[in-house]
This record gives structure tokens, C-alpha cells and sequence, in this order.
């Protein structure tokens, strides 16, 4: 799978990330070793980051029981949802109980943030986290991300990104970039329009060269392939999807032509 360094950070992660929000709230014993399952397959394909947090059920739970006995084998990334920093407090101390240390926290959709910024400060001087991020899942509020950037308050922000939904080309990237703060996406394959209106088969033709056997694939490989992007969050409870994502990381990315030939099919056959 192909690897980036994170700007800023002498860090390579790999550039498909599993998100744990709707596959990895197993409740039942059965259901977790089936998540098990999903996360040695993922990790097989030269997989280490797994996307979490305080508002995703059991997961985190289930994920920590997994990794707990190769912890150095993992990037955690763990978003925190909480309206005060005493919430926050107690979110995150039951996060490193399971996790050890976090790799990353996220500010989930940037809630509370003038409330838990310092304290996430005072942890990560304490070691107990690598990172402090900012997850936005809404565009129109991309600009209040600006500032932390500008000021380097932030190490990384996760926002949507694919062909039809590309603000963060615009508004977010040019920012990080300056100030060397890491862009990761996600792609959410249930809610994202772009998975809605598929193009026939035919128009994927001459792609396989790339690795490129199905939609989401092309969508995969469209968004790592823009190096600004440190990695994209497969959230999706569907294990063939993120086999599929992995499978399509392996090849070299796309060129401009490339990229242009299917943003222009997503904008095509848009619903």
C-alpha cells in the first residue's frame, strides 16, 4: 500500500485508514471476532490506521481488544465528542486507558473546541497523544478551521473530499499546506453522493491499468492521488469495500488526465 509523511511530522501512514463509526459498534461476542476479522485482513493488506472516537458506541472497545497486544502495529485516531472540557477530560482519559497512547484526537466537527484545545495541549506535552486534529464534516463551515491553521493550534484536520465534493481544494489545502498541517479525507460510500449515480461499466473501461475495477475504486484512487491528501478514512460497514479500497492503493497514482476523466464522470452521472 502506498505510504505519505505527514507534513510536519517525520511519519509515514499508510493512505487507507478504517473507520470504526458504523462497522465496529459490535456488541455481541460473535460480532466481534467477525470486526477481528476485518481488522487482521486490513492490516494483511499494509493497513495501520483505524479511525474511532468517543461517539462511535463500542467500538473503541472492540478495536482496543484487538489491537492491544501489538499496539505499535496500529495509528490510532480517535475523534472526541464532548461539550465540556470535563466531559472531554473523562473521554479522553478512558482513551488512553484503552489505547495506551493516541496517534491522534480529533475535536469532532470542532464542538467545544475554545473548551478542550488546551487540555489536548497538556496531553500531548505529557506524551499521552502524538497529534491534535479537527474533524469538519461540513463544508460551509471549512472557514472556522482557518484560523487554527493559520496559527498551527492543529496537526492534521479530516474533512469530506471527492469529485463532486472539493472545497477543501479551495478553502482548506492551500492553508495547510502553508503552515504544514496534514489534510486527510473521508469517504463515507452510504451518505456520499458521488456513490449514488454510478456510471456504466463501460466508461471504467481503459482504467484497470490503474487498478481500477469498479466506481468506488476509481473514487478510492482519485482522492489519494492528490499528494496533498495524507490519507482517506474508508467509513463503511462493508469489509468488501475496504478490500477494494486497499487492493486499488497499491498502484501508482493517477495523473491529471486521469483524475480529470472521472471527476468529470462523477459530475455526469450526478443524481
Amino acid at each position: 500500500m502506498q505510504t505519505r509523511l505527514l507534513p510536519g511530522r517525520y511519519q509515514s501512514v499508510p493512505v487507507i485508514g478504517l473507520g470504526a463509526f458504523a462497522a465496529f459498534n459490535a456488541k455481541s461476542a460473535n460480532a466481534c471476532r467477525s470486526r477481528w476479522e476485518q481488522i487482521d485482513s486490513f492490516q494483511s493488506r499494509g493497513g495501520r490506521l483505524i479511525d474511532t472516537g468517543s461517539n462511535y458506541g463500542a467500538a473503541p472497545e472492540v478495536v482496543s481488544s484487538f489491537v492491544k497486544d501489538n499496539r505499535d502495529d496500529y495509528l490510532i485516531s480517535y475523534h472526541l465528542q464532548a461539550k465540556t472540557r470535563a466531559q472531554g477530560d473523562t473521554l479522553l482519559s478512558r482513551a488512553i486507558e484503552l489505547f495506551d497512547v493516541l496517534d491522534t484526537v480529533l475535536i469532532h466537527n470542532q464542538l467545544a473546541i475554545e473548551a478542550h484545545i488546551d487540555g489536548l495541549k497538556i496531553a500531548k506535552a505529557r506524551g499521552d497523544i502524538a497529534a491534535i486534529g479537527v474533524s469538519q464534516y461540513l463544508p460551509k463551515s471549512f472557514e472556522k478551521l482557518l484560523p487554527l491553521i493559520r496559527h498551527r493550534e492543529i496537526d492534521l484536520v479530516q474533512v469530506p473530499y471527492n469529485p463532486l465534493e472539493r472545497t477543501v481544494e479551495r478553502q482548506v489545502i492551500p492553508e495547510a499546506e502553508d503552515k504544514k498541517v496534514a489534510v486527510c479525507a473521508v469517504l463515507s460510500p452510504k451518505f456520499d453522493p458521488v456513490f449514488r449515480g454510478l456510471p456504466p461499466e463501460t466508461a471504467l473501461s481503459g482504467l484497470e491499468q490503474s487498478g481500477i475495477n469498479t466506481w468506488f475504486q476509481a473514487v478510492v484512487q482519485w482522492v489519494v492521488s492528490n499528494p496533498s491528501i495524507s490519507y482517506v478514512v474508508i467509513d463503511s460497514d462493508d469489509p468488501n469495500l475496504l478490500e477494494e479500497a486497499c487492493a486499488v492503493a497499491r498502484y501508482p497514482s493517477l495523473d491529471g488526465d486521469m483524475r480529470t476523466y472521472i471527476r468529470l464522470m462523477a459530475e455526469k452521472y450526478a443524481p
